[in-house]
């Protein structure tokens, strides 16, 4: 029994997750992994493999960059056109290239605009309080109904539903959590 608790002593600590530390890449690194998202955004095995002579980072590390990317481009929305893929492949100076494209200097990177929240007024949200007041869950005909008067697309009216349902179902939570404390 004591030469058991004597290991656990000696052992090294555990990590108490299994993500760690998050990863930081050195420029080098960096840049050779931009240059070659420039030029292609998926890798297969040969090229990860490639990849991790050149940066000294496991598969799994560049496999889990790489997905990172295209997650920051499709959240920022920017789509790189033919033309900077086709800079990338000519450029010699791969680093050069990876700063301009995260800058988005080289011209090609376009940004898809945002759409601006809709905002009802006072008396469209009054339409539709009544309309859900009489019913939460509203035909298809109801729905277009409420569409035309108000003049808003029939997603518009579906989503404020779906909405005002989610709101008052917290709100009855919360209420009832009230309750249950007094």
């Amino acid at each position: 029994m004591a030469t058991t608790s004597a290991q656990n002593v000696n052992e090294a600590p555990k990590a108490l997750s299994k993500r760690g530390r998050k990863r930081r890449f050195t420029e080098r690194q960096h840049e050779i992994l931009e240059a070659f998202y420039a030029k292609q955004k998926f890798v297969n095995f040969r090229e990860k493999k490639k990849l991790e002579e050149d940066t000294d980072l496991s598969v799994e590390q560049i496999e889990k960059w790489f997905e990172n990317r295209r997650v920051t481009d499709r959240k920022r929305g920017i789509r790189i056109e033919e033309k900077t893929l086709r800079i990338a492949e000519k450029s010699s100076n791969p680093g050069e290239l990876a700063n301009l494209l995260r800058l988005g200097v080289s011209g090609d990177v376009e940004e898809e605009p945002k759409r601006k929240r809709r905002k009802f007024n006072g008396s469209e949200t009054e339409i539709l309080v009544k309309a859900f007041e009489k019913n939460a869950f509203p035909e298809i005909e109801e729905r277009k109904k409420l569409a035309e008067i108000l003049g808003i697309s029939l997603k518009q009216v579906h989503r404020w539903f779906q909405n005002h349902r989610g709101k008052t179902k917290i709100e009855e939570r919360k209420e009832d959590v009230d309750k249950e404390e007094t």
